[in-house]
């Protein structure tokens, strides 16, 4: 429990930080998320094809329609006159874009909407989102690390997170939950294909990781799937004794369960139609999706490390190239150092990246035209740079090894560390003062509260990290 608190707390203030910093609606289609947990709290399921449900006027209220898509207009346009606390809990019917997604998520951080009202109601929805997301993400962490002194790898995984991941923690999206949970199975599942300790509580959670994975999200199972496939190889050489084992089979039955409540969801309801703004692209093949995805390889590798409001907050092009620099040295390392398994379930998973994305966003093109973002493939990105860094920081037999891994511990916290504020400092001026405005607004109070507890923290964290990777001794 104490390993799970020193690595879950920081990532969970930072979290809080960003969640403070962020206008209401700042996130990623946030106005449509939380009226949906709204009426998922209030028993208004399943919603009809017209997308409508009645929830209190304070969730209409403060929406991002006039500064959204526009860099130089701040969010001071919303708040003028507080017209989230002066519109009341009056019920007011709307729709939301986010009908019918699976509930689990929104039946968990959904009740302060529901308990509170106005903005407190938000911010304590943001805060149980960040601690969904933080909480299995140390879970997954302290798993994939195991027992016993923490090492370079224990230290490192947490700050293994994009600036980006955190920033989508602190908001109202099932992506929260998504992450979260591919994070624990992975963290739990893959230590056991690749020979550790195969203890019950590993077990345990790459069966309530994979669960909570699949039912997270519309596109959960195809996530959980992948994720398996990478542990099936890593586990080949040792197939036999992992197929002998009841507590395998019990993860079996975990997945066929949830997999099975998906699709009974997906099948008994009415399914999310596209935007009316978006146009659909029916004479999209195959290769059209691939040379689209293609094309955008550069800004979903930067959008990767960090974008948050609505896909218009990047962060600053020499801190995403370090972050990117600094894992491409991690992948290096770890297909240098790796088992003739490893090397192949990292290659399989770099080429499962495009390839995922190329059959999801062939799905819906027709429809609803190229819509793939970087954030969506991160429940497979996180534990591939998990699985990378600890294969790379593995302990090292000689005192000049240690000293390297010790000077790698710190630049990971370093580069990240640098990342992480340059995102939110970014953030904090696109949303509140405007990108080369002509009118610039100014930092509110609680943007500033939430900047210092970010600043506070990873430098806190951060330091603490440090001190304590220079105490690692060799192996």
């Amino acid at each position: 429990m104490r390993r799970l608190l020193l690595t879950g707390l920081p990532l969970l203030l930072a979290a809080l930080g960003l969640a403070i910093l962020h206008p209401m609606a700042g996130s990623p289609d946030e106005n449509a998320h939380q009226r949906y947990a709204y009426a998922v709290v209030t028993g208004q399921l399943p919603v009809g094809p017209e997308q409508q449900v009645l929830v209190p006027a304070y969730l209409v209220a403060e929406g991002p329609e006039c500064w959204r898509f526009e860099p130089g207009i701040p969010a001071w346009c919303a708040i003028e006159d507080d017209p989230m606390s002066a519109a009341g809990s009056e019920p007011v019917r709307t729709v939301t874009q986010a009908a019918n997604y699976p509930p689990l998520y929104y039946a968990i951080i959904g009740w302060p909407l529901r308990l509170l009202e106005g903005h407190a109601a938000v911010l304590a929805a943001r805060a149980l989102s960040a601690l969904v997301l933080c909480g299995l993400a140390a879970a997954g962490a302290v798993a994939l690390a195991g027992r016993g002194a923490p090492d370079a790898r224990a230290l490192a995984l947490p700050w293994l997170l994009t600036p980006g991941t955190l920033a989508l923690a602190g908001a109202i999206n099932p992506q929260a939950l998504e992450i979260g949970a591919a994070l624990l199975m992975a963290g739990c599942a893959w230590p056991l294909a690749r020979g550790a300790s195969a203890s019950r509580g590993r077990f345990v959670g790459a069966g309530a990781g994979s669960a909570l994975l699949i039912l997270s999200h519309p596109s959960g199972p195809i996530w959980a799937v992948l994720i398996a496939l990478i542990a099936c190889v890593l586990a080949w050489p040792r197939r036999r004794d992992l197929l002998r084992r009841r507590a395998l089979w019990g993860v079996v039955a975990a997945c066929v369960i949830a997999c099975g409540a998906w699709l009974a969801w997906r099948l008994a309801t009415a399914q999310t139609a596209a935007y009316a703004d978006t146009a659909g692209r029916p004479d999209c093949s195959w290769l059209c999706v691939a040379g689209h995805i293609g094309s955008q390889a550069w800004p979903f590798a930067r959008t990767t490390i960090g974008v948050t409001g609505w896909h218009d907050a990047w962060i600053p092009l020499p801190a995403a190239i370090a972050c990117l620099l600094l894992l491409a040295a991690l992948a290096a390392a770890a297909l240098r150092r790796g088992t003739r398994a490893e090397r192949i379930a990292l290659v399989l998973g770099a080429v499962l990246l495009p390839v995922s994305a190329i059959v999801i966003e062939h799905q819906t093109v027709a429809d609803a035209g190229f819509m793939w973002q970087a954030r969506y493939a991160l429940p497979l990105v996180l534990p591939l740079i998990w699985l990378a860094a600890d294969i790379a920081l593995a302990p090292a037999a000689t005192e000049e090894g240690a000293l390297r891994l010790r000077r790698g511990l710190a630049a990971i916290v370093v580069v990240q560390g640098i990342g992480l504020l340059a995102l939110a400092g970014f953030a904090a001026a696109r949303f509140w003062i405007g990108i080369d405005a002509e009118d610039p607004g100014r930092l509110p109070a609680a943007a500033v509260v939430g900047l210092v507890i970010l600043a506070a923290t990873v430098l806190g964290a951060g330091a603490a990290t440090i001190a304590r990777g220079r105490a690692l001794p060799a192996a």
